[in-house]
């Protein structure tokens, strides 16, 4: 199998992605409309891993200058490859208790937050149509 068309992983930048869950429901960021990746789409908050820094220490960074809150605690589980103007390694943390009041810190990022329920999102994906083989 040739992998001309793979990209070189080596250069991807590491960011930090983080679900926070709380009462079912996921917190989701409306991205600002200059922004060139996804403008005024709803989308998990993250952001980059900045030089010389861990994972975790951007984690907590990254969510007090995103949403002004501490993570207290958190479970890394799972990394990604995204392509975007430049290749992510996205490290995405579950984390499902925090301490603080949400605010929008960094408004040129974020426009708004939003509460997602996750068992409507579940019953909806279990609803796609599904037929079995052969028919």
């Amino acid at each position: 199998m040739s992998t001309a068309l793979l990209p070189d992983l080596s250069a991807a930048c590491d960011c930090v992605v983080f679900l926070l869950v709380r009462d079912g429901q996921m917190l989701l960021e409306k991205r600002a409309m200059h922004k060139t990746s996804g403008p005024g789409l709803h989308s998990i908050p993250g952001g980059h891993v900045e030089s010389g820094e861990s994972c975790e220490q951007a984690l907590l960074r990254e969510m007090q200058e995103e949403l002004g809150v501490q993570p207290l605690r958190w479970q890394h589980f799972c990394t990604l490859y995204y392509q975007t103007a430049e290749l992510q390694r996205n490290h995405y943390y579950l984390v499902d208790d925090w301490q603080g009041i949400f605010s929008a810190s960094r408004r040129s990022l974020c426009t708004g937050l939003a509460w997602m329920k996750l068992n409507g999102w579940m019953c909806r994906r279990t609803e796609w149509p599904c037929k079995p083989a052969g028919n």
